[in-house]
């Protein structure tokens, strides 16, 4: 079980094989069948990914140009780096999967030490949510989003590191005020998709998620929930779910009135996150709809029964990448 929750979410990818679905099955009813002390699927989902495992998912030319622009790059300055490395990696459709790669070492493997993040580097938010707006598969962008959120998803506090949970709730509230919509599409995917991805487990998923967010507030990582709660811009609907979730982290009453007619629900709307025009390059790029979720998760039974960068930089990133400005 050393290879952790990232084993689970992996193997999804590939669940539709014969030999896989088997396997499938043996970890959803007969766990003991492939290791007597296992005790099934929980136990993997319980168990953070080690940092190693995630950074050995993107190619080391990859993880050399990542770590570039995370370390050296200035806010106005990671634009054209980025969209070269976009064009460089991501524009086949084979690339797709990547995108969930990249994420989850931004996440879980690149932690920038306090230094960094007191300096001008462009945040890693920012640099997730540009490649949430590069994605042009409803499927993919749904499967991005889960892998932004997998670690809230089964976060336990005093054993996960909060670094790993801190690009997401940045990207919400750095969002709020120009682009609302799109806190809107990630807070209903973080209150919606535990129900979805795995049913049996949904309630514990739910609570690691309160968990997960009570930890970014107390430690001071944003200053309070009501701050995205409050945002006269942010979808009726997607408040009703905070106040459900969220009730004891919001200081808030529900409002008097919402209005008779509210608002559709983020996820119904199945245009593409990159047709949207960039209207600010200081406003984190990002679009304001949200591709359908693919419906998929965690196969169901069948019926039968930290890397903190330690190196200044790198000599050489190949003759045709950008420079800093």
């Amino acid at each position: 079980m050393a290879i952790g929750r990232d084993l689970v979410r992996i193997l999804q990818d590939i669940a539709t094989i014969p030999e896989i679905a088997e396997v499938w099955q043996d970890i959803l009813v007969r766990p003991s069948t492939l290791c007597p002390e296992f005790a099934g699927i929980e136990q993997i989902l319980s168990i953070p990914t080690p940092s190693g495992y995630l950074m050995n998912r993107v190619p080391f030319e990859m993880d050399e140009k990542l770590r570039h622009i995370l370390k050296h790059l200035k806010w106005n300055m990671y634009q054209r780096n980025f969209e070269w490395f976009v064009q460089r990696y991501l524009t086949a459709p084979e690339s797709e999967p990547l995108y969930c790669d990249i994420i989850r070492f931004i996440c879980g493997v690149f932690h920038p030490s306090n230094q960094l993040l007191a300096s001008e580097v462009v945040p890693r938010y920012v640099i997730i949510g540009a490649l949430l707006r590069t994605i042009r598969s409803p499927t993919a962008a749904a499967n991005a989003k889960l892998a932004l959120f997998y670690d809230w998803f089964f976060y336990k506090p005093g054993s996960e590191s909060i670094m790993n949970i801190e690009p997401a709730i940045l990207l919400m509230e750095r969002s709020i005020e120009k682009y609302p919509y799109l806190t809107s599409m990630l807070i209903e995917f973080l209150m919606l998709e535990p129900d979805v991805y795995y049913p049996p487990l949904a309630p514990m998923i739910h609570e690691s998620i309160l968990a997960a967010m009570s930890t970014v507030t107390s430690s001071g990582v944003i200053r309070s929930l009501n701050r995205i709660y409050e945002t006269a811009g942010l979808n009726p609907s997607v408040k009703q779910h905070m106040r459900k979730i969220f009730a004891p982290l919001l200081s808030v009453s529900p409002p008097k009135s919402e209005g008779t007619s509210q608002a559709a629900p983020a996820h119904a709307e199945a245009a593409i996150i990159s047709d949207i025009q960039i209207q600010d390059e200081d406003a984190f790029l990002y679009g304001e709809t949200q591709p359908k979720s693919p419906g998929g998760g965690i196969p169901e039974k069948e019926a039968t029964g930290n890397d903190e960068e330690e190196e200044e930089g790198f000599e050489s990133l190949g003759s045709d990448y950008m420079g800093d400005n």
